[in-house]
């Protein structure tokens, strides 16, 4: 600071230098009031209390599509489309960009099943496995029907004789 002051050349420097350093406190005031209380709101879902509480206010497993939280007992399908999931839920339905191996991976074989590669079917929503057009598909509690992949066909038998003991 001495050598900025003792040059005449220099002079305007030390200006900018009490002007940056009151901009920089300025700016960092306003993050430590704004910004890092918004971070720390949303970090705190993953403290083990904040996870507890969040548990105890739902009851069963948790699917996360997309990062948000959904009830798996209320999932009655998952649909892939292009690079979205349409997940039919019992109150409504949901759309969001998400990969369904990613959500398939998240469930357990009781769960439910892929009976293809763009469908999850939840084992309560299942009724029977049918035809049509000669084709092998889910029939669905609500009358609802998803295709059955060829290649799939045994593992869904399988599935349904080791799950589903009372549907034929």
């Amino acid at each position: 600071m001495a050598l900025a002051i003792s040059d005449p050349q220099r002079a305007p420097l030390s200006d900018r230098v009490v002007y940056l350093a009151t901009m920089l406190i300025l700016f960092e005031i306003i993050f430590l009031r704004f910004v890092m209380p918004r971070v720390r709101t949303e970090a705190a879902p993953d403290s083990p209390h904040e996870t507890q509480r969040a548990t105890s206010r739902r009851p069963g497993r948790l699917l996360h599509i997309a990062g948000q939280p959904v009830a798996l007992d209320k999932v009655k399908l998952i649909e892939a489309r292009q690079h979205h999931v349409h997940v039919q839920l019992c109150d409504g339905t949901l759309t969001e960009r998400a990969r369904l191996s990613d959500i398939v991976a998240q469930t357990r074989p009781e769960d439910g099943i892929q009976p293809h590669r763009s469908w999850w079917v939840s084992r309560r929503a299942v009724r029977r496995l049918g035809k049509r057009s000669g084709r092998e598909v889910l029939q669905l509690s609500d009358d609802s029907q998803v295709p059955v992949a060829r290649g799939r066909v045994e593992d869904v038998r399988d599935w349904i004789e080791t799950y589903l003991d009372d549907i034929a």
